[in-house]
């Protein structure tokens, strides 16, 4: 799905998963880091930022899903997770938004990500959790 445009051919290359793996390597580290920073407080400045961030990402990623633009979809994702590396949140937020991108990722990546759910200690079942988003947000 990353290689391009779901539509058109691309010749299977095994040398273009390369970039995948090392963002989902990055996802992995990300997640395994998340851990306590003392007395760490978030600016409203950064708190503003890490919001845009959310709401951007969420947006680009769920419109691309619905046009099927799965390789632009993987491309947020991947400058949220490069985001999430250079931010410094305390541990609530780390994995408020570690979640976040778990969430987001998992219609790509759903074992990776049912794992590092379970890993960052969250109540049941990732597919659970975007099963309650759906119908909440569908009203059912």
């Amino acid at each position: 799905m990353f290689m391009g445009p779901l539509e058109e051919a691309k010749p299977w290359n095994a040398t273009s998963i390369i970039g995948i793996r090392r963002f989902l390597e990055k996802v992995w580290s990300l997640s395994l880091s998340a851990k306590p920073t003392e007395n760490l407080h978030l600016s409203n400045e950064a708190r503003e930022e890490l919001g845009y961030w959310i709401a951007k990402t969420t947006k680009k990623v769920t419109d691309d899903v619905v046009n099927f633009r799965f390789n632009t979809a993987i491309a947020a994702l991947m400058e949220f997770t490069n985001y999430l590396q250079s931010a410094t949140l305390p541990v609530a937020e780390q994995i408020k938004v570690i979640s976040v991108l778990l969430r987001l990722l998992y219609p790509f990546a759903p074992h990776i990500t049912s794992e590092l759910w379970q890993h960052l200690g969250r109540q049941g079942q990732i597919w659970q959790q975007l099963y309650r988003l759906t119908l909440a947000k569908l009203k059912l």
